[in-house]
């Protein structure tokens, strides 16, 4: 599994470092797409973070630099609900759904990331991670389900828009599959929750689940990319409104 997370947060860097080099030697004066190219680049590094992260070796020495306290998982929430946010939006735009923009950006969305922000938080302070399996304790359960809630969430709000773009038949033939590698990376979500009670309830070492957000991370990174390599000539993206 090592190799496996390597891989996949080298490819995210690569991703990175191209979308940054665009941002930075091919300008564009459309504001939208400005903002929703340096949105997904941060989305990008975050996804980097996140994969590195997940590496059980970068992970116990980030948490020893700060005292062994935990608090490099607390760091990992925070990356995670900025990247659910970051690509939710950019998506909406991309897909031109107002409907999942309003929903995840709006006043809902707004609601649903302060309250799962603030579980996560509290259940933290509460001694979540005291064991190491947060299944053990009411606070650690709270601590697991906020942000896998809230990702849930984001998903049926992106699933609105994604599904209409990869099943309409006049759609052209990159948009579709981009839609659909979305979509996918969307499906694998919401069984992510599923997978992990079900590992934490037969106490199994978490592998299946690893191979889901490795998954996941793939197919969201390869949507965008995939869209973004098909129109360099163009020096310019296009799935529908905002370029992701």
């Amino acid at each position: 599994m090592l190799v496996l997370k390597t891989i996949v947060a080298v490819i995210c860097a690569l991703a990175f470092a191209a979308r940054l080099r665009q941002l930075i030697v091919e300008p564009t004066a459309n504001p939208a797409a400005l903002a929703s190219r340096k949105a997904f680049t941060l989305a990008l590094l975050l996804f980097t973070l996140a994969v590195l992260l997940d590496i059980e070796e970068v992970y116990k020495a980030l948490d020893a630099a700060l005292g062994s306290i935990r608090i490099a998982d607390l760091v990992m929430r925070a990356l995670v609900y900025a990247l659910i946010l970051i690509v939710g939006v950019v998506t909406a735009r991309a897909f031109n759904s107002m409907l999942a923009l309003w929903l995840i950006k709006g006043k809902y969305g707004k609601i649903a990331v302060a309250v799962a922000g603030t579980v996560t938080a509290t259940s933290f302070g509460f001694g979540a991670l005291a064991t190491d399996d947060p299944y053990d304790s009411a606070a650690g359960i709270a601590y697991v389900l906020a942000w896998q809630l809230y990702a849930a969430y984001v998903v049926v709000c992106l699933l609105s828009a994604l599904l209409p773009a990869a099943l309409t038949p006049h759609t052209s033939r990159i948009r579709q599959v981009a839609a659909m590698l979305c979509a996918l990376g969307c499906l694998v979500g919401l069984t992510y929750p599923v997978a992990r009670a079900v590992e934490a309830a037969n106490d199994t070492e978490g592998l299946f689940t690893d191979l889901l957000k490795m998954c996941l991370v793939v197919l969201i990174v390869s949507s965008s990319t995939i869209v973004w390599l098909s129109n360099r000539p163009q020096k310019q993206l296009s799935v529908g409104g905002a370029k992701p």
